[in-house]
């Protein structure tokens, strides 16, 4: 039926009678509009939204009483915000029954129609058009029938109906039925032995299709999925959605891997009470492709992998009771095996409809080292929170040792102000273990650690400056277990320190530019003394070196966790300055440098580096700064200077574009590190570099692009590039991806002259795949949705979205 969409019996289609062109817009509506977008649909305001009484309008008119009123000539009959224009009007008063002649014009709330003829009710709205054609406001649907059949629930029956959201004169797609039932006020829409037609081309055919009129969900059959890469080959998914409840709902997908078998993907999210909850699974039986061997003996031809049964699971569940302190959380993710998520879930993700939300950034991310498992009961009150937390792991990085989990951790923190103390206090218990896989359990020392953090205070500001003088300390004790022998399995300590904190406020005030400008300049003092103690003999349950950085100079800890102390004598000295516009009191730059100076050599250390050296009297010469050239651009850098042996050690350079209308988005950041300065750990890049933009090349098309790029070893380790068309009514895209998967080492024995051989090959294996999406806006998505990919890939990509709102 392509063509109906043009025809009806009236001049102009209802879509054309309320649609208003950008130009003729009121200003406040044509700003809301987007890029895209040429204008909108504006009904007139109707003099009262009120059905009350009958009033008519007509050039003449004929009337018996009790039976019938003939309207001839301009008939207008009106009922609070339904409206009748038409050629003639004959109400039968017996049947309270109206026959229509057109050209006529049928409106009411939310809704319009033209046609030839009618026959219509006019008390309850109910009524038959024939040769319509439609519009539905709050949708933005159009289309057109043979016959349209309201319903009093204001529900239409659409008989040989072409349906689209496309502005009056496009035709990007359009759905013909020969029957077709659209609800309004349900919010949703169906249609039997469906075809979809892109620009008059057939692309898709259903012999029955739901769809929704606006947010509101309802249970049916979603559009398929579909792909292609390199590992799997070729994808095609099928979903179902379940609208069990207002409270419930689940979704279902079959994905058919050409190279694996068959995948099984389900979510179930409920709400329970103040609760929201989430469970999501995967499951794909006898993976025909996957191989998990660490060692392929080539020699022995009965040496084949048996096929594996894959699978994930991610639980999670948040809870924020109204006018209650108690919170709760959990975040639980398992998958059969290292590799899951890049084979399987980690390609590109969704972020759609069939499901509302993803999975979790360690599920949905295969770069991440390891899943995390937690759960937490928390009270939040004044001066006190409390909070008991397990947490675990699962390691996907098999180059990184297992991480010690917390079987629980208790904390309790009190924080109060008395007589201008600030007097801060924490009180921790936790429980070590490890999962120690293959390693003998009794090389492994496990236990409990019980401490207290606790210091007073004593700020003083002004406007222009502030010290605070504050006295601490952090005592601690372990109970081991498998402790060596000769090492004291309870171990204690107690460590007081105190520091000095210290700033003055200089700033004035100058013109520049034709603008008003005020330059702050900020000196900075910290004193820091920490008593040193020997803590060979403490376990290393938590503890991390923190990375070198600004902010680290004051710190009371150069290392987190708490099972390493590090000992201090030493005054950090920064200096900062701001540009901020005294028009809007924005913040256009501010720069910072910054060093610590020793004042003894350091005795308590943890994993020392090549180029770390604790006798050294001065740290590194530490800078940053920030520039907001514009409302769209910001550029960003940090930089860390060894002057003792003229050695760059760390810089970082940020670069983000994003035009006002978010059309424009370009990110670039690069990263150096020194790899004597590295800490230990598995295949850390020296220099990495992340290219990222979506740039428009016409009103409706933008190009997508990314480029992550491994300068050590001249390796890209993530791209992606593809093309998006954006209109009123389509938005399709194509993206092509490349990455690298997690390295393995693989053992492989070959047979030689000499006898059997091993070689251990690092194997790092390249995935590619093409992806595509068309979103019918307001029908449905055909392909995979790149939401998540682009969505991690390209800072600003989100805010994008959710500015376009399709």
């Amino acid at each position: 039926m392509p063509g109906i969409l043009g025809t009806g019996a009236w001049a102009e289609t209802a879509a054309e009678i309320d649609w208003v062109v950008r130009d003729e817009l009121a200003d406040a509506r044509r700003a809301e509009l987007l890029w895209f977008e040429s204008g909108a649909y504006v009904a007139p305001t109707p003099a009262s939204d009120v059905y009350g009484p009958v009033t008519a309008w007509a050039d003449d008119t004929d009337q018996v009483i009790g039976e019938y009123v003939d309207l001839r000539g301009d008939v207008r009959v009106e009922r609070g915000p339904a409206i009748i224009q038409a050629t003639r009007l004959r109400y039968d008063e017996r049947t309270r029954e109206a026959e229509v002649e057109g050209p006529l014009i049928f409106r009411d709330a939310g809704v319009l129609m033209t046609g030839a003829t009618a026959t219509a009710n006019l008390f309850d709205g109910a009524g038959t058009v024939n040769d319509a054609t439609f519009l539905l406001h709050e949708s933005a649907m159009r289309g057109a029938a043979t016959r349209i059949t309201r319903l009093a629930d204001e529900s239409m029956i659409l008989d040989n109906a072409e349906l689209t959201r496309c502005e009056p004169g496009v035709r990007s797609w359009q759905m013909t039925t020969p029957d077709l039932r659209l609800d309004p006020v349900a919010g949703k829409g169906s249609a039997r032995n469906v075809v979809v037609r892109i620009r008059d081309v057939p692309v898709f055919y259903a012999p029955y299709l739901g769809f929704p009129l606006d947010d509101r969900r309802k249970s049916g059959l979603l559009s398929p999925s579909g792909g292609h890469d390199s590992d799997s080959g070729v994808e095609l998914g099928i979903p179902y959605y379940f609208n069990i409840a207002p409270q419930v709902d689940a979704t279902w997908e079959i994905q058919s891997l050409w190279k694996r078998g068959i995948l099984h993907d389900g979510q179930l999210r409920f709400l329970l009470g103040e609760t929201r909850n989430e469970i999501n699974v995967g499951y794909l039986p006898k993976d025909d492709l996957y191989d998990p061997r660490t060692v392929i003996d080539e020699t022995d031809p009965d040496a084949t992998f048996e096929r594996q049964d894959r699978w994930y699971l991610n639980l999670r569940h948040e809870s924020d009771y109204a006018g209650s302190k108690w919170l709760t959380n959990l975040d639980y993710n398992a998958v059969s095996d290292v590799d899951y998520l890049s084979d399987l879930d980690g390609r590109v993700g969704t972020d759609d409809d069939r499901f509302a939300s993803t999975v979790g950034a360690n599920v949905t991310d295969w770069r991440a080292p390891a899943l995390n498992r937690f759960a937490e009961v928390r009270w939040q009150g004044r001066p006190w929170r409390h909070s008991l937390q397990i947490q675990a792991f699962q390691l996907l990085d098999e180059t990184r040792p297992p991480q010690y989990e917390k079987l629980p951790e208790f904390v309790s923190d009190y924080r109060s102000r008395i007589g201008g103390l600030d007097i801060s206090a924490s009180f921790q218990f936790a429980r070590f273990d490890k999962d120690h896989g293959d390693i003998p359990r009794f090389t492994e020392i496990v236990g409990d650690r019980a401490l207290l953090d606790a210091t007073i205070a004593w700020p003083r500001r002004t406007s222009w400056g502030y010290i605070t003088p504050a006295v601490g300390g952090i005592a601690r004790q372990y109970r081991l277990e498998n402790v060596p022998a000769g090492i004291d399995d309870e171990p204690s300590s107690t460590i007081p320190r105190l520091s000095l904190d210290a700033g003055l406020i200089f700033d004035r005030f100058f013109s520049s530019g034709g603008a008003r400008w005020q330059q702050t300049l900020e000196p900075r003092f910290y004193y820091l003394y920490v008593e040193s103690e020997d803590q060979s003999e403490f376990p290393l349950f938590d503890v991390r070196p923190s990375s070198p950085s600004w902010s680290t100079l004051f710190r009371t800890n150069r290392y987190s966790g708490y099972d390493r102390i590090a000992d201090a004598n030493q005054i950090s000295l920064g200096l900062t300055t701001r540009f901020i516009t005294r028009a809007d009191g924005a913040e256009v730059l501010s720069a910072s440098i910054g060093q610590t100076r020793y004042l003894q050599d350091r005795d308590v250390n943890y994993l020392l580096q090549v180029g770390d050296d604790p006798t050294r009297a001065a740290s590194p010469l530490f800078l940053q700064a920030r520039l907001q050239l514009a409302e769209t651009l910001s550029i960003a850098g940090s930089y860390e200077f060894e002057p003792d042996v003229n050695r760059s050690n760390r810089g970082t350079f940020s670069m983000q574009y994003r035009s006002s209308d978010h059309r424009s988005i370009m990110n670039l950041v690069y990263v150096y590190a020194n790899p004597l300065v590295q800490r230990l750990g598995a295949r850390n890049n020296e220099e990495e570099s992340d290219l990222s933009i979506i740039f428009p090349l016409g009103p409706r098309l933008s190009v997508i692009g990314r480029w992550n790029f491994n300068w050590d070893r001249h390796q890209t380790l993530e791209s992606f590039a593809g093309i998006e068309y954006n209109d009123c009514c389509l938005k399709t895209r194509v993206v092509f991806r490349r990455f690298l998967e997690f390295p393995r080492d693989v053992t492989f024995i070959t047979d030689t002259p000499d006898g059997p051989v091993a070689e251990t090959r690092e194997i790092m294996p390249a995935d590619t795949g093409i992806f595509f999406e068309i979103q019918l806006k307001g029908l449905g998505t055909l392909g995979r949705r790149l939401d998540l990919l682009l969505e991690r890939g390209i800072p600003g990509y989100r805010q994008r979205e959710d500015l376009i709102g399709f």
